[in-house]
């Protein structure tokens, strides 16, 4: 995963931006959505926008679940990094 193993500032750093596109593309994968879509359903405000549409509750859920889950897995991720340099 990362090169320099004594550089704990820049392998965090590196962890960091990782998880942000690792949640987007793992919610890709889940609801089926193009990077695009993504994005606008992340622009949507809670209540209904000019077109209608907000995120359902089932979309909610899985968000939560999916946030959930990489949370624990980052958390180890951290541990390991700091255990290690």
């Amino acid at each position: 995963m990362m090169e320099n193993k004594d550089n704990l500032l820049r392998e965090l750093h590196d962890l960091y931006n990782q998880s942000a596109v690792g949640f987007r593309d793992r919610l890709c994968a889940d609801f089926d959505w193009s990077i695009p879509t993504y994005y606008r359903k992340m622009r949507l405000i809670e209540k209904e926008d000019v077109s209608g549409t907000r995120l359902s509750n089932v979309e909610k859920e899985k968000i939560s679940q999916v946030a959930l889950s990489m949370q624990k897995e980052f958390q180890e991720k951290i541990f390991n990094l700091i255990k290690h340099c």
